[in-house]
């Protein structure tokens, strides 16, 4: 399987998580933080309802 494309101008891309709910990963609206990129993740991929 190969790596995401997380360039800016991609839409959220889907991403199985272990429990098989589908979530998207947002690589524009994430902050880079202390430890690491912090990405933003909804439970749509319209940005319209944001995971956790």
């Amino acid at each position: 399987m190969s790596e995401p494309d997380l360039r800016v101008d991609r839409e959220p891309f889907p991403h199985e998580r272990a429990d098989g709910e589908t979530v998207y990963v947002d690589p524009v609206e994430g902050d880079a933080g202390t430890e690491g990129a912090s990405l933003a993740v909804y439970r749509s991929p319209d940005r319209g309802r944001r995971y956790g």
